[in-house]
């Protein structure tokens, strides 16, 4: 990969999507092989085990802000930003 290929940062706010993240993931590693990349979930407080999901994946390239209480999305993808 050369210095000059772009690094790209994914920001995803998820709400109870345990089932959806590691599919999520792999289609996006999968579309960007030629890039590098971080994948930044955000945890809007989901009461299910999406951040286990996350965790679970021990991928270096996923990144996981958990929230403290339910926020939104709006606010959740500002947290993914910052």
């Amino acid at each position: 990969m050369s210095s000059l290929t772009p690094f790209l940062s994914i920001v995803i706010p998820v709400y109870n999507e345990e089932g959806n993240v590691g599919l999520l993931t792999e289609s996006i590693e999968n579309g960007l092989k030629d890039y590098q990349y971080e994948i930044i979930y955000i945890d809007d407080f989901s009461n299910d085990n999406t951040r286990k999901e996350i965790k679970d994946l021990n991928n270096p390239n996923v990144v996981l802000i958990e929230l403290k209480r339910n926020y939104g999305q709006s606010s959740a993808l500002a947290a993914g930003i910052d």
